[in-house]
């Protein structure tokens, strides 16, 4: 055998060997090293098989050993992380409640350069009119309330954590706003130009009353009327609101029935007010108001409904005491956090 055979067989055990697994069967590795060992007694220069397979061997259990061990470190790996999940997951008695927002305090006002410029179109004589429309768009932040009054007369109070997006001057055909959070409108009479109000999946059209529609997320939004009438669209249905009634839009239903009208709109007087309300839902708007995580602790009773009112102006720690003694609940404060516990 030529040094260039020998050398060529020798690659290709190599290659073998690198790419020999688990299952590989012995019994033919050896039946191929016999063949090696043939031809190279051919030439009359046999190789010790016995050593090179002995040291074969140890290679592979050398490979299968680093093998195993690289396995078994993924596997404890993959079972601390998931028994970190499960630990948490399975954390008894605790339950946020509401988390506070990252935000200024000072209100923004955004101009049309940063919101879409809507054309709105009508048809002409034998052809289109079209007006652009240009948009602003006011953000509240926690602990404030803001005042604006609109090109066509029309006042608006905007509650803490609200957006609020209104064009600069209305079109000829018709008024229309959105609200993200909470809005008091006072408007403008104008029967040949309706004021439509879009908040969520509810959409109110007036033509000049004074009303309240609150769409904060997480919430089924609402309208409640004061003084005059509107129309509510949502949920594929369209019903007359009267004075003292409320619109609420529930699991893509709208239900109207009579409310506590001023429950709804004493915001605008600087007033927490709450009557026969669930503690849960006084709690997350205390931490909405004041911008302070709500956490629920050892599964305390949040189900309970009371009767509840304090000065918006007023201390968040005054707040909270007042509740406290209201409820009999063990409600306090630590750090930037409202906590309840039984």
């Amino acid at each position: 055998m030529t040094k260039t055979e020998e050398q060529h067989i020798d690659d290709i055990l190599g290659l073998i060997e690198d790419t020999a697994t688990a299952s590989s069967s012995a019994e033919d590795l050896e039946l191929l090293a016999h063949c090696y060992e043939a031809m190279a007694m051919a030439e009359g220069n046999a190789p010790d098989t016995d050593a090179a397979w002995r040291q074969f061997e140890a290679r592979q259990r050398g490979r299968r050993m680093r093998r195993t061990m690289w396995w078994s470190a993924m596997a404890a790996a993959a079972a601390v992380a998931l028994l970190v999940v499960m630990v948490h997951a399975w954390m008894p008695g605790e339950e946020t409640l509401y988390t506070a927002l990252d935000v200024t305090d000072t209100v923004t006002i955004r101009s049309a350069a940063h919101e879409e410029t809507m054309p709105i179109r009508k048809l002409g004589a034998r052809r289109k009119v079209v007006e652009e429309l240009r948009y602003k768009t006011v953000v509240v932040p926690d602990r404030q309330d803001y005042h604006l009054t609109l090109s066509d007369g029309t006042e608006v109070w905007l509650n803490a954590g609200t957006r609020f997006t209104y064009p600069e001057h209305f079109a000829a055909a018709g008024r229309a706003v959105s609200v993200e959070g909470e809005a008091f409108f006072h408007v403008a009479h104008d029967a040949s130009r309706p004021f439509v109000v879009q908040a969520g999946g509810l959409s109110t059209v007036v033509t000049g009353t004074q009303f309240d529609v609150r769409n904060y997320e997480g919430e089924s939004p609402r309208v409640t009327l004061v003084e005059g009438s509107v129309t509510v669209h949502g949920g594929g249905m369209e019903v007359p609101v009267a004075p003292g009634e409320g619109a609420v839009l529930e699991q893509s239903r709208l239900h109207v029935a009579q409310t506590d009208v001023e429950a709804h709109v004493a915001w605008r007087d600087g007033l927490l007010y709450f009557q026969d309300t669930s503690l849960r839902d006084i709690l997350m708007e205390l931490g909405r108001w004041y911008n302070l995580n709500v956490v629920c602790r050892d599964k305390a009773e949040i189900q309970g409904r009371y009767h509840f009112a304090c000065d918006r102006k007023d201390t968040p720690a005054n707040a909270v005491a007042l509740l406290r003694e209201v409820t009999g609940e063990h409600i306090y404060i630590e750090g930037n956090t409202i906590f309840i516990q039984k």
